[in-house]
């Protein structure tokens, strides 16, 4: 064997050693598509159904309570009557007031034909001007005294309208307040009503997972009955005391009655990465993905431990994400 030969064989068990060595040094991994590993979590929190609206019906007058028509837990229909206020002097006072505006009517009239005498008088020159002006005037002052009139006429029917409670929605009568007979004056309360046919369904989420859920359709979930899928509607910008919480209001189906307890559910529709591949380095959350056989570091902003992480819409579905040994490598190391 020449020199030349045993230098090639040299060389061949050098880079024999030198891969062997390389091989050992690289961090021995498993990977996967980030597109096999996206879940799509889902959470239920207990909810309940609230009243849109709930308002206390007061009186609007100092009057005695007539009569009530309704009593606690009827339903009743916009517009409905439910109680109503002796109004005698009102309805009096309207019936003077026609009576009053009869006789101005009159009184113009009469005024208005002595007016239009004196002024073909006139042009005779039968009358004198003094005699125009008083007429003019008094044509004048009954027709301010009518207006006048018409503007208590108004007030008497506004007067008359409030003797009648009635109701300004679609609801459920949840209290009477006032008993046929009591004497009301303004702002006594007559009784509570809660608006039912635009119920909304209250539920408290944590805030990240509220932000991020806002605009999703919801699951509304009652024991012994069907699922019903509800729409977001709102959600609280105050926060519950010492608590990261938000208050989300979804639309209630209509057959929910208020007050019924259940349960909301809600998938997430964008892909999370399950919290198993989410490792920390340097106080960040992230996860390692194998770039041209090196280890490269990916924080997920919106990850915290222990939960789902929301991936980063313009991250790739191709990109290789460590699944296995992901937490004893580090940034920039070989991997195999």
């Amino acid at each position: 064997m020449n020199m030349k030969q045993m230098h090639s064989i040299f060389l061949q068990r050098m880079a024999l050693v030198f891969g062997a060595i390389f091989c050992s040094s690289a961090q021995a991994v498993s990977t996967k598509p980030l597109s096999d590993l996206l879940i799509y979590p889902t959470y239920s929190f207990p909810a309940e159904v609230v009243a849109h609206t709930e308002t206390t019906l007061s009186s609007e007058l100092n009057a005695r309570l007539q009569s009530v028509k309704v009593r606690p837990g009827e339903s009743v229909e916009q517009g409905q009557l439910l109680a109503k206020l002796d109004c005698g002097d009102t309805e009096d006072a309207l019936a003077l007031n026609a009576s009053l505006q009869a006789e101005s009517k009159a009184q113009l009239k009469l005024a208005q034909l002595q007016l239009q005498r004196f002024q073909n008088l006139e042009k005779q020159q039968y009358t004198a001007t003094s005699q125009i002006d008083e007429s003019l005037t008094q044509v004048q002052s009954i027709q301010a005294h009518l207006n006048g009139l018409r503007v208590q006429q108004r007030q008497a029917e506004r007067a008359v309208r409030r003797c009648e409670v009635r109701a300004p929605f679609v609801g459920v009568v949840t209290d009477l307040m006032a008993g046929r007979g009591q004497w009301l004056s303004v702002g006594i309360p007559v009784m509570k009503l809660v608006r039912s046919d635009l119920a909304e369904i209250e539920v408290q989420l944590p805030l990240t997972l509220a932000n991020e859920m806002a605009q999703q359709m919801g699951s509304w979930q009652v024991k012994g009955k069907a699922e019903q899928q509800v729409a977001w509607l709102r959600q609280s910008q105050v926060l519950s005391p010492n608590q990261r919480m938000a208050t989300v209001w979804f639309q209630a189906p209509k057959s929910a009655p208020i007050g019924l307890a259940g349960t909301l559910v809600v998938t997430m529709q964008k892909g999370h990465l399950p919290a198993e591949f989410v490792v920390m380095r340097s106080g960040k959350l992230g996860v390692f993905v194998a770039e041209a056989g090196n280890a490269v570091f990916k924080i997920l902003p919106e990850a915290q431990a222990g939960r789902p992480a929301k991936i980063p819409e313009d991250w790739s579905k191709t990109l290789a994400v460590v699944t296995e040994g992901q937490h004893r490598i580090q940034t920039g190391e070989a991997l195999r």
